[in-house]
C-alpha cells in the first residue's frame, strides 16, 4: 500500500514517536526520533542523550541494514562495563562457549541460528515508545563464499557509529509508517 499502510497487517494499535528535525545533517529528509535509553533485558546501559542524539535524534532508516550506536553505548569489547556488548555477553544463556560468544560480538564471527538462541532482548527507548528487538532482529545472515549463497549462519548486526541508526534489521519486526502529514 503505497502512501499508507494495510491495517490488516497490524496486530495491535500503532505506537507513534515524534519525528525530529536534524540539527547537523542539513535538510536531507532523514526521519529521526529522540532516543532516551537503551536496555539489554532489564539492564539500562551507559547512555548519553547528547551523544546518541547528536544529530537531533537517532535515524530511523529502513535503508540502513544494521543498528548503529555510539561507542560509549555499544562498547568496543565485552569487557567494557555498562555497555550493550557487555550486557549481551553476560545475559547470554545458550550453547555458544564464552570464547565463541566473544568472537561473535567483537569480531563478527558467524554461527548457526541454533547457537543464537539465548541472546537477550535489546530495547531501544524512543520518545513515546520502546522498540523491543528480539535477537533474530539484531543479527545478519552471513554470506558463504564457497557456495556463493547466504549460509544458515548469522553474525552480529549492531555496529559502532554516529549518528545512531535504528536500521532495517531492528524494524523487521514492525510495520514502520513514516507519516509526513502529521
Amino acid at each position: 500500500n503505497l502512501g499508507g499502510y494495510e491495517p490488516t497487517h497490524i496486530k495491535s494499535s500503532i505506537n507513534w514517536t515524534t519525528a525530529e528535525k536534524t540539527t547537523t545533517l542539513g535538510d536531507y529528509g532523514y526521519w529521526l526520533s529522540y532516543m532516551v535509553g537503551v536496555r539489554v533485558g532489564s539492564k539500562s546501559v551507559s547512555f548519553s542523550e547528547s551523544v546518541v542524539n547528536d544529530y537531533g535524534g537517532a535515524l530511523i532508516d529502513t535503508g540502513t541494514t544494521e543498528i548503529m550506536l555510539p561507542t560509549s553505548t555499544l562498547g568496543s569489547s565485552v569487557s567494557d562495563s555498562d555497555t550493550v556488548l557487555k550486557e549481551i555477553y553476560e545475559k547470554y544463556d545458550g550453547d555458544m562457549s564464552s570464547s565463541e560468544l566473544k568472537e561473535f560480538l567483537e569480531e563478527g564471527s558467524c554461527f548457526s541460528r541454533s547457537k543464537l538462541d539465548g541472546l537477550p532482548v535489546l530495547y531501544l527507548e524512543l520518545s513515546g515508545m520502546t522498540l523491543s528487538v528480539e535477537h533474530i532482529h539484531y543479527v545478519l545472515p552471513c554470506y558463504d563464499t564457497d557456495s556463493g549463497d547466504f549460509a544458515d549462519s548469522y553474525g552480529f548486526g549492531i555496529a559502532e557509529g554516529n549518528p545512531a541508526i535504528v536500521g532495517n534489521i531492528a524494524l523487521n519486526g514492525y510495520v514502520t509508517v513514516f507519516d509526513k502529514k502529521n
